[in-house]
């Protein structure tokens, strides 16, 4: 057993795995195999966190750590 990264929830019944690791908003990682979770630079407002490692990005982002903006989206320095 591992303890759950900072930037994760794990399950109170113990039933946690690498791959349904649940992320915090505001976190990012490469794969639902990855252990390694990264605070993402704009925070909550691009990544969503949750379990599915392909769907992390809020829409208008992606990329890593959903730092990018998607095609169709811009990004504003002002904000």
């Amino acid at each position: 057993c591992h303890r759950c990264p900072l930037g994760s929830t794990c399950e109170d019944d113990g039933s946690s795995t690498i791959t349904n690791l649940k992320l915090d908003s505001g976190y990012w990682r490469t794969s639902s195999t990855s252990s390694q979770l990264y605070e993402c630079p704009l925070g909550s407002t691009s990544c969503l966190g949750g379990h599915n490692a392909s769907y992390l990005c809020e829409d208008g982002y992606k990329g890593p750590l959903c730092a990018l903006c998607a095609k169709d989206y811009y990004f504003d320095f002002d904000e």
